[in-house]
């Protein structure tokens, strides 16, 4: 028997298979999988001086008991190498790379590595030193 699983939008839907036949009425079951991310990252950003859209950054609304007790966000071109870092939460990447040269136009990649303090508690407390790692692309576009 075969089980194929589709997740949309926090619910799952199932369907059994005995390699023969798809069940013809799938259900639906409301389902929490780990835990939910704490912040949007945007996908582009146009760094062109008109004043919308200027920087990459992290959106993000946090409890008030809940703090990042580690953070650490790297953003790379497509070799590889390192064009801006930091381990503050609310800095923002202006493309530009380390000596303050313009980035081209592009995908860039980011690395996100970070833990929440007061957050999945029960998480914690199996693997305190554990992060949590977020990857991803960005465009910037001039």
């Amino acid at each position: 028997i075969f089980l194929y699983v589709f997740v949309l939008a926090g619910f799952m839907t199932f369907a059994a298979s005995d390699n023969s036949v798809v069940s013809a009425s799938p259900n639906e079951v409301g389902v929490t999988v780990g835990d939910t991310v704490p912040f949007y990252v945007p996908n582009a950003f146009t760094p062109n001086c008109d004043g919308i859209n200027e920087y990459f950054m992290l959106k993000y609304e946090l409890t008030p008991e809940e703090t990042f007790s580690t953070f650490f966000m790297m953003i790379c071109d497509r070799y590889g190498n390192v064009l801006f870092k930091t381990y503050n939460p609310t800095a923002y990447w202006d493309g530009k790379d380390k000596n303050g040269t313009l980035c081209s136009a592009g995908v860039y990649t980011y690395v996100i590595k970070y833990k929440l303090r007061n957050r999945n508690k029960a998480a914690e407390t199996v693997s305190k030193d554990a992060l949590e790692v977020r990857t991803g692309n960005v465009v910037l576009i001039r």
